[in-house]
């Protein structure tokens, strides 16, 4: 599915879902912070709104996500990604699929070949790579595809914590990360915390989910069949919490 795609098929369950809460155009807009141009246009899917302005609207209108599919066979759980921003969003607090993927007795292979699209969407400056607005885009986020840094009494830390040793202290920081590696670089005297994207991978994206389970999970280019089942995350009021 293209980002044009999925952007309408979005719009369309908005409309949907305000036209079975009784809401106008203008009070939907209202309740979310959106100009009634801007809630036309994102009906239409043709408004590239931000994660949180969707969450909002999402949660105004009792919704769900499909958080991810998956297949069983006789011995192994394989899944593949639906784009799901929340999956261990630091922002947010939902953990479905982390307990359903932890309560999995089977191996878990991850399926990566559902994604089609490229790592940056059209128009984005290349020079913003390590910075907070500029995460990857992948069919399975994880953390929001960034590293979370931060000092506490003294000491650096990560989230995720797979990345602390990847965490470079320097004098002269021209730029949060390398450009091709995944070394992240931080001032001496941090004081706020960085929110620096990643470089994606689908063997990345398996070591962060088989350090955060400890459990392996594993790769695969193998395609999940039509049979597949979606898994869907609840988005309820407690789920979203901004630190």
């Amino acid at each position: 599915m293209t980002e044009k795609q999925l952007l309408k098929k979005i719009g369309l369950r908005i409309k949907q879902l305000r036209a079975e809460n009784g809401l106008s155009q203008r009070e939907f807009g209202y309740k979310i912070d959106v100009e009634k141009s801007n809630v036309s246009r994102l009906e239409a899917g043709l408004f590239n709104t931000k994660i949180f302005t969707l969450y909002a609207g999402l949660q105004l209108l009792s919704d769900s996500v499909p958080a991810l599919h998956y297949s069983k066979t006789a011995d192994t759980l394989y899944i593949e990604g639906t784009g799901n921003p929340l999956f261990l969003h630091p922002y947010f607090k939902d953990r479905a699929v982390l307990d359903f993927l932890k309560e999995c007795e089977e191996p878990v292979a991850l399926s990566s070949g559902n994604f089609h699209d490229d790592r940056f969407g059209p128009g984005w400056s290349w020079g913003d790579y390590p910075y907070y607005y500029s995460p990857e885009r992948d069919a399975f986020p994880v953390y929001g595809n960034v590293v979370t840094v931060y000092k506490s009494r003294g000491k650096i830390k990560t989230v995720p914590e797979y990345f602390k040793d990847a965490v470079k202290v320097q004098a002269d920081m021209l730029r949060p990360r390398d450009l091709r590696r995944n070394i992240f670089h931080v001032p001496q005297n941090l004081r706020d915390t960085l929110e620096i994207p990643f470089i994606l991978s689908p063997e990345l994206t398996c070591r962060l989910l088989s350090d955060t389970l400890k459990k392996k999970i594993y790769t695969t280019q193998t395609a999940l069949p039509r049979t597949k089942k979606r898994f869907t995350a609840v988005l309820l009021p407690t789920a979203f919490i901004k630190e």
